[in-house]
């Protein structure tokens, strides 16, 4: 067991970019641990399947399409887990554009985008907690 003597039944986890590697890793050991999973991907197939493996497995998951270079889906993604777990105790800000090119090979387009997804998980985190702050009487910390 990854986490053995980490216990985190009754944690909301919140993991972007979940579909697969790093993202699915953490997901598959925040899921171990007993946190109930909400999975962000770009992908929807592989946010899909992944929950899919969790579930068979017997762990709380479930999958939000997110794209989170666009601020709006993400307030609106983050307003939802509010209302429907009414909180978000751990976030995995994971979700990322991978190029595999020397720097100075990198085309402007990728640059750009890789700039913004890295501007949106910032704004995912500074979102989240404010949207379940709400939900559990204005205080910012979302943990114990």
């Amino acid at each position: 067991m990854y986490l053995r003597k980490l216990d985190l039944s009754g944690r909301v986890a919140a993991v972007t970019g979940a579909g697969r590697n790093i993202g699915y890793a953490c997901a598959d050991a925040l899921s171990e641990a007993g946190a109930h999973l909400v999975l962000t991907d770009l992908d929807e197939e592989l946010g899909q399947s992944a929950v899919s493996k969790l579930a068979a497995m017997g762990r709380k998951a479930e999958f939000v399409r997110l794209d989170v270079t666009d601020s709006g889906e993400t307030d609106r993604v983050a307003a939802a887990i509010a209302t429907k777990l009414g909180r978000v105790d751990i976030l995995v800000a994971n979700a990322g554009i991978a190029s595999h090119s020397p720097a100075e090979e990198i085309r402007c387009g990728l640059a750009d985008r890789q700039h913004r997804r890295c501007g949106c998980r910032i704004h995912l985190m500074v979102k989240l907690p404010e949207h379940t702050s709400r939900m559990i009487g204005g205080h910012a910390a979302t943990t114990d």
